[in-house]
Formats: structure tokens, C-alpha cells, sequence
């Protein structure tokens, strides 16, 4: 197997131009845009792994799929040469390892998995601080410990975090799968009183619509963008609990340019 690991944009620390901090997109969202290329995605912890043994040839072989992912992926916070953090490794919590290294600015251990830091295997970093007091800095050092005596001191989740990093037990995890439509929410902590406010938060929606689009090989022709009043009256009218606008093309599209400048045109009529 041959697992990918990148890391996710932070969902809750973005801001928008006019409301300051904005709830970013559900997670599982963030991870439409890889369905392209490969079915095999999930979500664990900060990271977003995909397992693409099987749909590397389709694409030229493994490093023209990781050339394309690299030109794909959303932009994120952080970057490695100018381009976002991957990582790559036969394991995915040994994928999710390096690209911790990675954003610590850490070098690769030379012998893997056995030398990759205690810290870096979510499992352990409870027990960070016993281990190193029994001379436990590495994964391979916890391993060589008497597994007994590991079970009875840390509990059995440790060891089995192991063996499923080594690959010598199966890593059981929820695959992101696409919805059937697409319906997607995005909430505002602050009140929206402007119509940047709310282009800003419905580009965030274009970037997921176009993820789903393209991970279904289809275009869209018309969507609905909805919003609900914090508010009941203003200037002693009242107002409707939602308020809506629809965009239309004349043909199925998957780039958002156009449908962003739709977006602007008309919300910049809404009161």
C-alpha cells in the first residue's frame, strides 16, 4: 500500500474581510476535491490520507499523481518549497508521522518506522513523558518494551496504534464519501451586515461545490445561495426568516470563475 498524507488548512482560524473569525467548512468537505484521484480518503486528526496503490497508474504512476495532488490540492498555511506539506509512506499513521516531522522542519529518521519520535503516533503522546523517563524516545523503543507490561502500564490502544503503524495489523477507517447532492452549510459567528461579508463566506461554498463537482466528473447549471435573518424587523418592516438568490449558466460549468463573478453581481443588489 502506499499511503499520502497532507495537511489540512486550519477550519476555524480563517477571516473573512468584514466579520473577523469565520467557521471554516466541515472537515469531510475539505476532502471532496481528493475523491478525484482516489477513492480511498479519510480524515485523522489534522491530516487528510489517501491510499492511491490502486489508482497510481491511472495517472502516470506515482510521481505524476503526486505532481497533480501537489496542483490540486486547496492552498493551505503552511508550505515546503512553495508548494503544500505532503507526505508519503507505506502506512498512513507512518504518512501522518512524517508530516509531522515535516511541519516541525524535522529531517527523516534514517531507519523508518523505528527511529520516527514517540511524539509523532497520536497513541503515545499521552505517555510521552513516562516513556522518555523509561528511555522510550522512538517507535521502535516502545515496541521492544515487554508488550505485557506496556498493556498493563498504558493500556492495549498504544500497541495497537503500533501495529497498524508497522502495518501488521488493518488500520479500520471512515472513508469520506460524497453526498448525493450537494447541500452545504456555512455558519458566521458575527452578523453579517454587508454583501463582502457574504460573498466571502459564499466563495468558501464555491471552492467546496467545485471539489464535489469535480470529484463526480459533473458541471452545475444552477444553484441556490440562502441565508437566515439574525434580525425580524428593520426600519419597522418586517423581514423573512430566509432570503435566497439563484445563479444560472447557460451550460454545465466546474471552474468557479465565472459563477464567483455571478455571485458579486448580484449580491451587491441585496439589501
Amino acid at each position: 500500500m502506499h499511503w499520502l498524507a497532507w495537511h489540512l488548512p486550519p477550519i476555524e482560524a480563517t477571516t473573512g474581510p468584514a466579520t473577523g473569525p469565520v467557521i471554516g467548512l466541515p472537515p469531510a468537505a475539505q476532502g471532496w476535491w481528493a475523491l478525484r484521484f482516489t477513492p480511498r480518503v479519510a480524515l485523522v486528526d489534522e491530516a487528510l490520507l489517501l491510499e492511491v496503490s490502486g489508482t497510481e497508474r491511472l495517472w502516470g504512476g506515482r510521481a505524476a499523481l503526486q505532481s497533480l495532488l501537489r496542483d490540486h490540492a486547496p492552498p493551505g498555511p503552511e508550505t515546503l518549497e512553495g508548494g503544500p506539506l505532503w507526505a508519503s509512506a507505506p502506512t498512513a499513521l507512518q504518512a501522518l508521522a512524517l508530516l509531522r516531522l515535516q511541519r516541525q522542519g524535522r529531517p527523516v529518521p534514517r531507519r523508518l518506522p523505528h527511529d520516527l519520535p514517540v511524539a509523532t503516533l497520536s497513541a503515545l503522546r499521552p505517555h510521552a513523558q513516562a516513556l522518555q523517563q523509561l528511555g522510550c524516545r522512538t517507535w521502535g523503543a516502545v515496541r521492544a518494551l515487554p508488550r505485557a507490561g506496556v498493556a498493563r502500564r498504558f493500556g492495549a490502544e498504544p500497541l495497537a496504534a503500533l501495529d497498524r503503524a508497522w502495518g501488521d495489523a488493518p488500520h479500520g477507517l471512515d472513508w469520506i464519501t460524497l453526498p448525493e447532492q450537494f447541500a452545504l452549510e456555512l455558519e458566521l459567528p458575527a452578523l453579517a451586515e454587508s454583501a463582502p461579508a457574504l460573498l466571502w463566506a459564499g466563495q468558501r461554498l464555491l471552492d467546496a461545490l467545485q471539489g464535489w463537482l469535480r470529484a463526480r466528473h459533473q458541471g452545475v447549471q444552477a444553484l441556490e445561495l440562502a441565508w437566515r435573518h439574525d434580525l425580524r424587523r428593520i426600519d419597522g418592516v418586517d423581514l423573512p426568516p430566509w432570503q435566497s438568490l439563484t445563479l444560472r449558466t447557460a451550460e454545465p460549468l466546474q471552474g468557479m470563475a465565472h459563477l464567483r463573478r455571478l455571485l458579486a453581481e448580484r449580491l451587491a443588489h441585496q439589501r
